[in-house]
């Protein structure tokens, strides 16, 4: 082409401006696109789009949430003396500890917790303290389940539907205490196809310490359940979806032994309404 010519210098200012042409990830992700379709993948999509934990605050890259989650100091913890406090944040929890260990006063602690260690001794409330604090997590290593309870739903239904976080993420949990490390993640507004219609929950492996001790690729169901919170039990009308993995080559990315940090994620857009 003449490139004198104004029909040629007319086709060039288009070309560099054209909304089908082809543009790398700003972010360097790696993912090549239309470059109409660049400003949405940069802002919900791009693994390395910035985003702020829920619970501290703090800002890292997508991808690295999941990871973050693992050691958050104000991620919501159960109180480990077996009282009714719950969503204690985790260094709270840490801080107790290493008074118990180290022997100090335990009295604002015990007030928290509704003094219900008042009437023991120093010596049997560290006891008990210790058994309690074994007990909950000999449940969380040996249970296969996780009840996940998300708070201000309608404010991450609200940021969902704005685009600002279109997914949650819930705490890593073991289905043994040598079993596989997994994590929920949930789209209050839907994903995909399902977007603006439904909630969509996803289950994902992680890359865990016992990894060398399972077998590959995972191969067991998975049941999701949302617990209808009706007074009356008998009432109730949970909604339950269960996923049967298929063990296929096509399916490595989502079933096989994790290499990065977490796998693709699996599970049903189409979850409930």
């Amino acid at each position: 082409m003449d490139p004198f010519c104004p029909a040629t210098k007319f086709f060039q200012a288009h070309h560099d401006e054209c909304k089908f042409n082809m543009v790398e990830c700003r972010l360097k992700c790696g993912v090549t696109l239309e470059a109409r379709y660049l400003k949405k993948h940069m802002e919900k999509e791009c693994p390395r789009r910035i985003v702020a934990c829920d619970f501290c605050a703090d800002k890292m890259e997508y991808d690295e949430e999941l990871e973050h989650l693992n050691t958050c100091p104000k991620l919501p913890v159960t109180c480990p003396n077996g009282c009714q406090t719950k969503n204690i944040a985790r260094a709270d929890r840490l801080e107790m500890r290493k008074h118990e260990e180290n022997g100090a006063a335990a009295a604002r602690w015990s007030a928290r917790c509704g003094g219900a260690a008042s009437k023991v001794t120093y010596d049997m409330q560290r006891q008990v303290t210790n058994i309690d604090a074994e007990v909950q997590s000999f449940k969380k290593l040996y249970g296969s389940q996780l009840l996940w309870k998300i708070d201000k739903y309608g404010e991450k239904l609200h940021d969902a539907k704005s685009g600002k976080k279109t997914t949650i993420y819930s705490p890593p949990f073991m289905t043994s205490r040598y079993g596989y490390k997994m994590a929920m993640s949930a789209c209050p507004n839907g994903d995909g196809r399902a977007l603006g219609k439904f909630v969509s929950v996803f289950i994902c492996l992680c890359k865990g310490d016992y990894d060398s001790l399972n077998a590959w690729p995972f191969g067991h169901k998975v049941t999701f359940t949302m617990i209808d919170q009706c007074e009356d039990p008998n009432a109730r009308k949970n909604i339950v979806f269960t996923v049967r993995p298929n063990a296929i080559k096509e399916n490595q990315a989502f079933l096989g032994r994790p290499i990065a940090e977490r796998n693709a994620s699996f599970g049903t857009q189409k979850f409930c309404l």
